[in-house]
């Protein structure tokens, strides 16, 4: 007779053990790195809206209102009679500061001014500053603040 050799139970609960650390250390990591790709395509997707508002303004003569909805947690960008396309932000993004009055005009042109927002996840504050002129955007990501918002 031959014998098999095979996993005892003892070997088998030690396997299951070592896999379930592993799992213990690595889950909040990939957490984490869930939360930062989530605000990695807020900012894609309110990019993409904002130079689409810039293009209608710009081609079709149409003001765009942007707003900050906060029962909805998202970013309107309202547009011709009930017309919006909406970009919602991660749990992660906390909205500081977002001005109630924010238009583009119907040349692409938008009033100087800072959106801030406060990453949970990074704890660091991201300012999205409105450039004057031409309606352009540049987001500058802060060191690393103690308390969040």
């Amino acid at each position: 007779m031959i014998k098999r050799r095979a996993f005892t139970s003892l070997e088998m609960i030690i396997c299951l053990g070592i896999v379930a650390i592993l799992l213990c250390i690595t889950g909040p990591q990939i957490g984490r790195s869930n939360q930062k790709m989530a605000e990695e395509r807020f900012f894609q997707s309110f990019r993409q809206e904002w130079q689409s508002a810039q293009v209608r303004s710009r081609v079709q003569g149409k003001y765009t209102a942007i707003k900050y909805s906060e029962s909805n947690h998202a970013v309107s960008f309202a547009y011709g009679h009930n017309l919006c396309d909406w970009v919602n932000l991660p749990n992660s993004l906390q909205v500081k500061n977002f001005p109630n009055k924010m238009v583009m005009e119907n040349n692409g042109y938008v009033k100087p001014t800072t959106i801030t927002l406060y990453s949970t996840v990074e704890h660091c504050e991201y300012q999205i500053v409105v450039q004057m002129a031409r309606g352009e955007y540049d987001v500058k990501k802060s060191t690393r603040v103690r308390d969040g918002g």
